[in-house]
C-alpha cells in the first residue's frame, strides 16, 4: 500500500489536480473511484474489492502526510 501511496505522488500534478476537493482509491498507479465522502467510498471499494489493500488518499495531499504520535507511557 505504501508503495501505491508513493506511486501516486510522483505522478506530476497535473494529473493529481483534477481529484483536488475528493478522497481517491488508488490501484495499480490507477484512480480507481473517488468521492468527495470519504466513508461512502470506503464503503463501496471494501463492496467491491473486499478486504485488498487499497489506500484511499486525500485529493487535495501533494505528498503522503508524516504522522508522529506522542505518548507518556514507557513500554
Amino acid at each position: 500500500m505504501l508503495q501505491e501511496q508513493d506511486d501516486w505522488f510522483t505522478q506530476p500534478s497535473d494529473v493529481r489536480r483534477p481529484f483536488r476537493g475528493c478522497f481517491i482509491a488508488v490501484r495499480n498507479g490507477e484512480v480507481i473511484d473517488q468521492d468527495a465522502d470519504q466513508s461512502k467510498l470506503v464503503q463501496r471499494v471494501r463492496s467491491h474489492f473486499g478486504d485488498a489493500p487499497i489506500p484511499i488518499l486525500n485529493g487535495d495531499w501533494d505528498e503522503t502526510p508524516v504522522y508522529t504520535f506522542h505518548s507518556t507511557h514507557l513500554e
